[in-house]
């Protein structure tokens, strides 16, 4: 009976609270949002969308300036005499119902009216100068409208009121340019508190770019290893590699299993090589932007043509080629016309080995150019430029041979210039094959191998020292006994028979 008349009483509370605690009280509901939270450009005025059951509004306001809350009964505040230009304001807006109940979550956002920097200006050494800017600011940028058309810049610390900007547009073209210096806060996102207006100034550039590169590398040849140098010629030649390549490198990798070769493992034949060579430049020098634009192929490797990429900031590029699978030329065959004396000079020549080319690289107007089907003469350490040959002269032929795509020309192929042996004399900085072959156009004295005008055991002594490679020098057409146009031991075994009075002719 005691329990009934507890819980009939614990009843009747229940109701008599009901009739008197607010609805908010007894029935707690989700807080909702906010929507539409919008200042106007100028801080005129805060707007924000109708929330169902809203009485009123409040309004809180953070800044290094005002820190306060206002009481809003509509959807609009008036802030115009409120906000300062370049400072930036924090704004939380919350709805509550008649019995001030908050109904929403606060709906935040963040704005600043841009104030003006004033006094910029910029001198001939590209500094940029502006008036301190004392709102809301963390550090100041320099904006530039680049005349590649895109936006470049740089920051300064919010006490500076100097940058130079000559390394951030080093690497642009000359022309005009326009700048403005801004300031602003970070709040995960920037926002700019104030800025100035725009300046233009005319943009000189000191450096140089970089617009080709054909580099020669050692051929992926079957049963060799890789090399990892190579020989360039920039912007066609008028910038030296030395001057302006601070570094590089060369990777090599398997085309069919993507595996990087590296410098123990050798080629092996019928397989397809890439070549990437990555080239860090020095100071002064930088990747034109135009070329890294891949408009046109402007470079090569071992003649064979790509684009340049550029690997940031145009201080870097990289460029690349497959190989087909590389044959060695065992013999190269080469035509040319023979010094005569009397006769004109003819720098014409020609090749009908399939897979070899041959081309002379002459200087010409301050660069390199490439002629082909042409051999240098030379008289003496001299290029020959005469019209005419002249008697008792010794000319030299100089032949520049290089490989097609998928050939190579190595220090041990046999070249013939006439069906005459010529000797391998060196590699040139793009990587073709020097050969040279001399024509004596003296009277003769075949077996005179030192020319001292007799033919003695002088000449055999000299001739075997020759042979052993020892640092002498002879007379080669008169040392050629044989007439075969090269200088061997079969010169040394018909000279001695000659010495002997054996029945042999020296020719």
């Amino acid at each position: 009976m005691k329990r009934l008349f507890s819980l009939i009483t614990a009843f009747v509370l229940v109701i008599a609270l009901a009739a008197v605690l607010p609805e908010s009280f007894i029935r707690a509901k989700a807080l909702g949002n906010i929507t539409g939270l919008y200042i106007t450009p100028t801080n005129q005025y805060i707007s924000w969308d109708t929330y169902e059951g809203a009485a009123y509004y409040k309004v809180a306001v953070t800044s290094s300036k005002l820190n306060t809350t206002y009481k809003a009964t509509n959807t609009k505040l008036d802030v115009s005499d409120k906000f300062q230009k370049g400072i930036l304001y924090e704004v939380a807006v919350t709805a509550y119902n008649s019995y001030n109940d908050a109904l929403t979550r606060p709906a935040t956002g963040y704005y600043a009216n841009a104030d003006k920097i004033t006094g910029v200006k910029i001198d001939k050494d590209l500094n940029v100068s502006w008036d301190a800017f004392d709102g809301d600011n963390e550090e100041y940028s320099i904006n530039i409208i680049l005349t590649s058309g895109g936006t470049g810049g740089t920051s300064a610390a919010k006490d500076q009121t100097s940058q130079n900007i000559a390394e951030d547009i080093a690497a642009e073209p000359s022309g005009r340019m326009e700048l403005w210096v801004s300031a602003g806060v970070d709040i995960g996102y920037h926002v700019t508190t104030a800025k100035s207006e725009k300046i233009s100034f005319d943009y000189v550039n000191p450096n140089t770019f970089i617009t080709s590169t054909k580099a020669t590398v050692s051929a992926p040849v079957p049963g060799t290893k890789p090399g990892f140098t190579a020989n360039y010629v920039i912007n066609g030649g008028a910038v030296k590699a030395d001057d302006c390549i601070k570094e590089y490198s060369i990777q090599w990798v398997d085309v069919a299993t993507n595996k990087l070769v590296n410098k123990d493992s050798v080629f092996e034949e019928g397989k397809r090589y890439k070549a990437t060579i990555y080239v860090i430049l020095k100071d002064g020098y930088y990747l034109d932007r135009e070329t890294a634009k891949y408009k046109d192929m402007t470079s090569s490797i071992n003649g064979i043509s790509t684009y340049m990429f550029n690997t940031g900031g145009f201080k870097g590029y990289d460029f690349s080629v497959e190989f087909k699978p590389t044959t060695v030329l065992n013999k190269v065959d080469v035509s040319l016309t023979e010094p005569k004396a009397g006769e004109p000079r003819v720098t014409n020549a020609t090749t009908s080995t399939t897979g070899a080319k041959l081309e002379a690289r002459v200087y010409s107007r301050r660069r390199w150019v490439l002629v082909p089907n042409v051999v240098i003469w030379y008289s003496g350490a001299n290029a020959f430029v005469g019209q005419t040959y002249v008697k008792d002269n010794i000319y030299t032929a100089q032949i520049r041979l290089l490989g097609d795509e998928g050939y190579a020309i190595t220090k041990d192929t046999k070249v013939y210039a006439n069906g005459k042996q010529a000797t391998f004399d060196s590699y040139d900085e793009t990587g073709a094959a020097i050969f040279t072959i001399d024509y004596d156009l003296r009277d003769r004295i075949p077996g005179d191998v030192n020319g001292d005008g007799a033919i003695d055991i002088k000449d055999v002594t000299v001739l075997k020292q020759y042979l052993a490679k020892w640092n002498v020098t002879i007379n080669k057409s008169n040392a050629d006994v044989t007439g075969d146009g090269d200088v061997t031991v079969k010169d040394l075994t018909l000279l001695k028979q000659h010495l002997a009075k054996w029945n042999v002719v020296l020719k």
